[in-house]
């Protein structure tokens, strides 16, 4: 595709040039940089996506925040949910966090990485038995709340 591909077409619907000239998107193509509006942009992709057979698209993590949030924002939340609605419960959690965090080198009150946490719940439906006979020491060590 050549550096003048972006160029908007003499035929492009009316909108294209109706559209506000305000400009919000940045097109680039080698050393070839143009600012375009949102109807210019949507043209401009429309036109490749017409003219393209394979077509491979990378969206980097992210990309759709703020639409949907970060998976650490979403644990945040769920832990300060927890708190609020079932204090036993999130005292069983906190103290999972708590090692797993310290294991990390990391702050417990700010961890955020759910993943180390559903890599231990994998464990544990698993049957592992090194973190089963841990969890049993830790719940001894917990005051007996699930007895209700």
């Amino acid at each position: 595709m050549s550096d003048n591909a972006m160029n908007i077409p003499d035929d492009a619907p009316s909108d294209v040039q109706e559209e506000s000239p305000t400009s919000l998107f940045i097109l680039q193509r080698g050393a070839t940089r143009r600012e375009v509006n949102a109807s210019e942009a949507r043209h401009f992709v429309q036109g490749i996506l017409s003219r393209s057979i394979n077509l491979a698209t990378l969206i980097g993590s992210g990309a759709s925040t703020p639409a949907i949030p970060l998976m650490g924002e979403t644990f945040r939340n769920m832990r300060a949910d927890l708190k609020l609605k079932d204090p036993e419960l999130s005292t069983l959690l906190e103290s999972r966090i708590t090692k797993i965090a310290r294991r990390d080198n990391e702050d417990p009150a700010k961890y955020s990485n759910i993943e180390n946490l559903l890599s231990w719940l994998s464990q544990r439906i698993e049957g592992s038995l090194d973190s089963a006979d841990e969890d049993k020491v830790d719940f001894r060590s917990q005051p007996n709340t699930l007895s209700k």
